[in-house]
């Protein structure tokens, strides 16, 4: 008792206390967890308009807003969320539902969302007669004097039979992930997702950097992702950079956003109407103006057809009456839907995309309503279904954010599995555990005193959670070579923990003071450490920055461990050991 009295009272150790509370905190490690986190929230959808809210950037992971319930579906992971949000689909079809109020419930609120019904419209080919009434000015004469007055008048209308079904619900609008036990973060080669290096083809000034960063967030933010990490770059030779890394998202996707220019224009008679970014005011994104409408077999491929609006600035519409006005109307292949002279054309990094007809109707008129078509191919409907609502969102967040300045080159591209990421994480972690054992095992043997091995194998997991706290606590990604970096970090400190060891025990013989020996020790130890500072240091830049995350927890760990655990354990083995 009167040992451990020592130990706790002494102001070293109890510095210790505090730091290992202090990464406790950050940590904020939970035992079970259960429903699935909001990562984010599509401007616009129906989640937003029920008043979810999207987490804001860098918010800590166990802040973010979990889901409990929905309806009468527990929610314990991702796998209940897909099969509640599959079983009202599969409800909403087999009524025919116009549309679907479901009850979210989180650990911060309750939520009503109102989901609307996706509706494939079809003609049958025949053609009704309807009485459609309205009020209209009508101008008599009573008494002399002209007087407008409000009449109804009912005309006959023919209109295009239509066949309605119900395919599902429209898009929540929300990306989930599972409920995190801890506010430490993975990186991407452990959390699964994709990392980009990609170099400007000229040399660019820190403004129009900051301005591609931006566009390409934008970019990916459209996508529906939340862990995103976009940062400039450079190596040691100086050479400009920027790394790309998205948690839980395929690579060709992100890829093919990140390397295209984006210059999108709408031409008709090959003049401008409008371009991507700055004449778009808005982008439809639900189910009832942007959705696949049908799918059909050509040979042994599936095309799918989609098609969504944009809504361009009045500048943009203008434009389009004063070239419209100028065009003959001809008819087309629908003798009720006579068309004009020209067809709108759309190109892409000045690469011809499609062309669409314009409606007579539209005749010199500042329309800002822009129907955009296309079509993707897949070996199966599903691969078609896919390639089309990829192509829709690449589209989209071309035209929502405009086009970067410059060509941007694909240096690296790699792929991470989440499979493999917790393959690697979790043999991480026994190798840590078993080489901890090892080391505390050969110490005993060299020293042959449990109270020696025993304090350096305790000190060895405190500096490993300090670290980690430290990572929660600034919101650093840990990846694969972070945690090489951890690993390095205790292993330089069981080297100081044996000098510190070998000094006092050998000291002892020479009849040196305590004083005398720990300053000894920790002369050798502070050398080492400014020599392993200097060595890491210059990594913050190696490989564009890759080898960021293995400097940054050395460096951290040395330090824990020569202002913090060394010299409690140097004051625990002095009192262990009776001096």
């Amino acid at each position: 008792m009167g040992r451990a009295k020592k130990i706790f009272t002494n102001g070293r150790v109890i510095l210790m206390l505090i730091f290992i509370a202090l990464a406790l905190l950050a940590i904020s490690p939970t035992i079970k967890t259960e429903g699935v986190a909001i990562t984010f929230v599509e401007k616009g959808s129906a989640a937003d308009i029920a008043g979810i809210q999207k987490p804001p950037g860098g918010a800590n992971p166990r802040s973010l807003e979990v889901i409990k319930r929905i309806d009468n579906y527990f929610i314990a992971d991702e796998a209940d969320y897909f099969a509640a949000i599959k079983a009202i689909n599969k409800s909403v079809v087999e009524n025919q539902l116009s549309e679907k109020v479901v009850v979210i419930t989180t650990n911060k609120k309750l939520y009503t969302v109102l989901l609307e019904s996706v509706v494939d419209e079809k003609r049958t080919g025949e053609y009704v007669i309807k009485n459609i009434t309205t009020e209209k000015n009508v101008t008599q004469i009573i008494n002399g004097s002209k007087v407008v007055a409000l009449e109804n008048i009912t005309e006959e209308v023919r209109e295009a039979e239509t066949i309605k079904t119900v395919l599902g619900i429209q898009n929540l609008g929300i990306r989930v992930v599972k409920a995190p036990g801890s506010n430490l973060r993975k990186g991407i080669d452990l959390a699964g997702g994709v990392r980009v290096l990609l170099q400007p083809e000229v040399e660019l000034d820190d403004k129009n950097m900051s301005l591609i960063i931006k566009i390409m967030e934008n970019r990916l933010n459209h996508l529906g992702l939340a862990n995103i990490n976009i940062r400039k770059v450079t190596n040691i030779k100086g050479d400009q950079f920027i790394s790309v890394e998205v948690t839980g998202f395929n690579e060709k996707q992100v890829v093919n956003l990140l390397s295209q220019q984006g210059k999108f224009e709408a031409k008709i008679a090959n003049q401008t109407v409008f371009v991507g970014g700055k004449d778009i005011k808005n982008v439809c994104t639900s189910s009832q103006c942007s959705r696949i409408e049908s799918c059909s077999r050509s040979g042994n491929q599936i095309f799918c057809n989609y098609f969504f609006q944009v809504t361009i600035s009045p500048e943009s519409a203008q434009r389009f009456a004063e070239i419209t006005e100028k065009l003959e109307v001809i008819p087309s292949e629908d003798p009720t839907n006579p068309v004009l002279s020209e067809k709108i054309d759309f190109f892409l990094d000045d690469q011809y995309e499609q062309s669409l007809s314009i409606s007579a109707d539209l005749k010199g008129k500042p329309e800002t309503t822009v129907r955009i078509t296309g079509s993707a191919i897949g070996k199966d409907e599903d691969e078609a279904r896919i390639n089309s609502r990829d192509e829709i969102q690449n589209l989209q967040a071309i035209l929502l954010t405009g086009s970067i300045p410059v060509k941007m080159n694909i240096v690296q591209s790699d792929a991470f599995s989440p499979i493999l990421g917790k393959e690697a994480l979790n043999n991480t972690i026994l190798v840590g555990l078993l080489s901890i054992l090892g080391v505390a095992a050969i110490i005993f043997i060299r020293f042959r005193k449990l109270a020696i091995s025993i304090p350096v194998m305790i000190t060895m997991l405190i500096e490993v959670f300090l670290i980690l706290g430290f990572a929660a606590f600034f919101g650093w990604e840990l990846d694969l070579v972070a945690l090489a970096g951890i690993i390095i970090a205790t292993g330089t400190g069981v080297d100081d923990q044996i000098v510190i060891a070998d000094e006092v025990l050998t000291g002892k013989k020479r009849f040196e003071s305590w004083k005398t020996r720990i300053k000894k020790a920790f002369f050798i130890i502070i050398g080492a450490y400014l020599t392993t500072i200097a060595g890491i240091f210059p990594l913050f830049w190696a490989g564009a920055g890759l080898l960021k995350g293995f400097a940054f927890t050395t460096i951290v760990g040395v330090s824990f461990g020569v202002l913090i655990t060394r010299p409690a354990f140097a004051r625990i083995v002095k009192v262990l050991l009776k001096e």
